[in-house]
């Protein structure tokens, strides 16, 4: 769950009553958006991301990700506070998607043919930053144990 309370103190206010993942402020400061899994499973991975204002009432919204299980689903504010900017995993392939607040279709921003996304940025340029990598598992079988 996430709760605020004034940095001068005061009484703390609940923003969710469920459980909710990698929360972020918008650059305006107007909205918090975070991730959540839409499942009574407490370990199913967050395929959904809320947006709800910061401060006082407003509308709240849920846009439509795809949950990853290969690795954690990394999403940004774009830059203008309009947009979310998310990784989509597939086939042990990171890309990124940017969907609009407002509504309306996504829209792949990479064309990556291989490693997974670990994080992102954008520089005051707008040059984007990521980290990418691969990610290896070992299963060893060990048999005659004494």
């Amino acid at each position: 769950m996430i709760w605020k309370v004034s940095i001068d103190g005061g009484t703390p206010q609940q923003i969710t009553d469920h459980i909710a993942l990698a929360p972020k402020v918008s650059p305006d400061g107007k909205l918090l958006m975070y991730l959540f899994a839409e499942s009574a499973d407490p370990f199913a991975p967050p395929n959904r991301v809320a947006i709800v204002p910061f401060e006082g009432e407003g509308d709240r919204k849920t846009l439509e990700i795809p949950a990853s299980s290969t690795t954690a689903i990394v999403v940004q504010w774009s830059a203008d506070s309009k947009s979310i900017i998310y990784s989509v995993n597939s086939s042990n392939v990171s890309n990124l998607w940017t969907i609009p607040i407002a509504g309306g279709s996504p829209k792949q921003i990479t064309n990556f043919t291989d490693s997974l996304i670990t994080g992102f940025a954008f520089g005051l340029d707008g040059q984007l930053a990521c980290t990418r990598g691969i990610l290896r598992r070992d299963a060893v079988l060990i048999t005659d144990m004494k």
